[in-house]
């Protein structure tokens, strides 16, 4: 509903300040929408690609193409009018080729988006202010415990079932990554998920991802064993965090544009409130994991 104010908005601004400019003029319902951040700043990643192999003066043209690309238009007349001048500039001008028809006035409702188009290769996601966004995800989640199980001491699930019980009632699970940053992390709450969903205890394996790293052989023979595979001795040099980099970037090129990362890190310290308001809150969760592993890790209680 808001594509041909971001068209608007793209066109004002230019390619070189579409991010910002998309942050100074998009409508109000779209600057508050919990992925906009992530949109504007992948627009800008989009379009400096793009220009990266075009000169200079053909900024214009590469702006262009790549709004052909995202925008398409419906049959439809009445007000709102998208202004005539963005509308030659992408739908009926020279570059064109008449793919939207002849030159007339666009409404406002005939303009549509197509992400997939937009961002074929991917997506990155951005966190904006850390302490604002896992906090904003963290008292969420205690206000909605509180509302949703008044019989819990201090908000505090104590078994994996009730954990389970909280996902459901106050997370809304998304496909992708898309935020919800702590809920990826309450993993006792998934496994009981998973087991509602008809996963037998006896499929899954839990493996600490420290363990992967440092001792990688060992590791791999837990998974063979429980796979019911032989064993394979791999060679030192394929079992390194370049090989494994390698290895993904052969088989899965898109996978560091879709917003993963091997090795993530914050652009800045993270707060120590923060990390102590954090270290509390999962303390209880990270229990119910140890519970159902039968072994503790080394992560902080408190």
């Amino acid at each position: 509903e808001n594509a041909a104010r971001v068209l608007a908005c793209l066109v004002e601004a230019g390619p070189r300040n579409a991010t910002r400019g998309l942050r100074a003029c998009a409508p109000p319902a779209l600057l508050t929408a919990p992925k906009f951040p992530q949109f504007a700043a992948s627009v800008g990643v989009q379009l400096k690609k793009r220009m990266k192999r075009s000169p200079r003066s053909k900024e214009f043209e590469v702006l262009g193409a790549w709004l052909r690309e995202c925008f398409w238009l419906e049959n439809g007349e009445g007000p709102p009018s998208v202004p005539r001048d963005v509308a030659a500039a992408v739908f009926f001008g020279e570059r064109a080729k008449g793919a939207f028809g002849a030159a007339r006035p666009v409404a406002e409702a005939a303009v549509k988006f197509d992400a997939g188009a937009c961002f074929a290769d991917g997506t990155r996601e951005r966190l904006g202010d850390l302490d604002l966004v896992l906090r904003g995800e963290m008292d969420g989640l205690l206000d909605c415990a509180r509302r949703s199980f008044p019989q819990w001491k201090s908000s505090v699930p104590r078994s994996g079932d009730a954990a389970a019980d909280l996902i459901e009632a106050c997370v809304r699970v998304r496909t992708g990554i898309s935020q919800q940053y702590l809920y990826r992390s309450l993993y006792a709450a998934q496994l009981h998920r998973c087991l509602r969903g008809g996963v037998d205890r006896r499929d899954v394996l839990v493996l600490d991802s420290a363990e992967l790293r440092s001792q990688p052989q060992a590791a791999l023979d837990v998974v063979s064993d429980r796979a019911g595979l032989p064993r394979h001795a791999f060679a030192a040099a394929e079992l390194t965090d370049a090989a494994l980099k390698a290895e993904i970037d052969a088989r899965f090129p898109d996978f560091e544009n879709n917003g993963w990362r091997l090795d993530a890190e914050y652009t800045a310290p993270m707060p120590e409130a923060l990390r102590s308001d954090l270290a509390q809150f999962f303390a209880p969760h990270n229990e119910l994991l140890f519970a159902w592993t039968g072994e503790r890790l080394d992560w902080p209680a408190h």
